[in-house]
């Protein structure tokens, strides 16, 4: 039991009187019967507690398993009263420690069979399983001169994914037309695919190798067939993971398209790189194509051979849950020799990497390059926000103005380094953390259209 501050505030003024007693000391027999009073209200207040069920309030935590990375994720405590009284109480929840959130204890007034819900929210920075501890409860006697202290079981391991709030709402955008919202420009390039669409009256721009005679014939009038991207196309998803992809870039102030949250403690980039990943292959999917995932370091971690369907999506899923990045170099040379080996008919390889100039990125270079042209390659690197702070700054002090000759210098071998990819016929994505996804998706989308794989 605890001291309520009703109790603290009753029996500081019962001292106070004794104190006044010294001087006069007809109070110290009022002192003596009002601590007696206090006293047997006390004694009172605890049999009435004791005369309550033993579960005279329920208590449940309910969190969705598994949480999204980087998204707020909402976490319920629902409290039912149980009893024929009121009761006055403070819930506090105890949530993974490794993770932010805003928990904080609930003071709540629960009337004769009422319910209630105290929310708040939790927002994982990294990918793994944590545990929720027990749900705290601090009860208010009846006369409210104490605190039952009581502790509900309520231990649950959750597993947090990759973003999954992005998969959500980019399906109920792309159901009412509204992808625009998310960034994602949904474009559709008739005529310019080889898988048939539709028909229509042939226009003076049309291509005359397109016009149906059959439909001609049938209608005595000029009807031209139209055409749209084919679909079951292969979609290889190739996942860095060595030791440039685990530093760490923006907080999540600038939230992307689309989470609905924003914190302040900082992702690694291959985290921001598996969500967009994941979203990859979740569109890539719903567009009737198939999709396959190569992860690696300094050997090959994953990989999942092209499929179609949307339970695709989800082996994919469970293979970038369990990817965390590699302080190690990666071993280009085995992880492309081995998709070589395993993925000889034509698709479009999209590689999550990073860039820092020529010299230290020869091996992706290389490697990256030499995909072309035997596969259609969509290289996506992370855009640094500081250093392009830094480069576009206006120097005021000295010191300052090398760290803008510094970042410019960055920025040059980094320029120089996609330049050489963009040479050997490769797409390129190079866009802040918080706008990768929709970039790749756009360009995906893109190249899709365009039919070049």
């Amino acid at each position: 039991m605890l001291a309520a501050p009703r109790f603290i505030a009753l029996a500081a003024l019962g001292a106070a009187v004794f104190l006044l007693g010294v001087w006069q000391p007809r109070l110290l027999a009022v002192g003596a019967a009002y601590n007696l009073a206090l006293a047997s209200a006390l004694a009172a207040d605890y049999l009435l507690s004791r005369r309550r069920r033993s579960e005279f309030v329920a208590v449940r935590r309910e969190v969705g398993d598994p949480l999204s990375l980087g998204a707020s994720n909402v976490v319920s405590i629902r409290l039912h009263n149980r009893s024929r009284a009121p009761v006055r109480l403070i819930a506090k929840d105890q949530p993974p420690p490794a993770l932010d959130h805003d928990a904080r204890p609930f003071h709540m007034l629960l009337q004769p069979g009422e319910a209630a819900i105290a929310r708040y929210h939790i927002t994982p920075r990294a990918k793994g399983d944590y545990q929720f501890g027990d749900i705290g409860l601090r009860v208010y006697s009846p006369v409210g001169l104490f605190l039952q202290q009581i502790m509900f079981p309520a231990g649950q391991r959750v597993r947090v994914y990759p973003d999954l709030t992005a998969v959500a709402r980019y399906d109920l955008l792309a159901r009412r037309g509204r992808l625009l919202e998310a960034g994602i420009r949904a474009s559709r390039y008739r005529g310019r695919g080889t898988e048939f669409e539709s028909l229509r009256l042939y226009l003076p721009d049309d291509d005359s190798r397109h016009i149906n005679w059959k439909a001609t014939a049938r209608r005595h009038e000029v009807i031209t067939s139209q055409f749209q991207s084919e679909r079951s196309q292969n979609v290889l998803l190739v996942l860095d993971a060595g030791r440039m992809m685990a530093g760490r870039v923006g907080g999540l102030a600038a939230a992307e398209s689309f989470p609905e949250a924003a914190g302040e403690r900082e992702m690694t980039k291959l985290d921001y790189a598996v969500n967009a990943a994941l979203m990859s292959a979740y569109v890539a999917s719903a567009m009737g194509d198939r999709v396959g995932l190569l992860a690696f370091a300094q050997e090959v971690h994953a990989y999942v051979p092209p499929r179609p369907g949307r339970r695709q999506v989800f082996r994919i899923l469970e293979q970038l849950y369990r990817l965390e990045p590699q302080f190690v170099e990666p071993d280009y040379d085995d992880a492309f020799r081995y998709l070589a080996l395993r993925q000889r008919r034509r698709s479009l390889v999209i590689v999550f990497t990073d860039l820092v100039d020529p010299d230290s990125s020869e091996e992706l270079l290389k490697h990256v390059g030499a995909l072309h042209p035997h596969h259609l390659v969509l290289c996506c690197t992370l855009a640094d926000p500081d250093l392009l702070a830094s480069a576009h700054s206006l120097p005021q002090e000295s010191g300052e103005v090398y760290g803008k000759a510094v970042a410019l210098g960055l920025l040059a071998d980094r320029h120089s380094a996609l330049a050489y990819l963009r040479h050997r016929g490769v797409h390129l994505v190079d866009a802040p953390a918080d706008q990768l996804t929709t970039e790749t998706i756009n360009r995906y989308l893109e190249l899709k259209s365009r039919s070049l794989v």
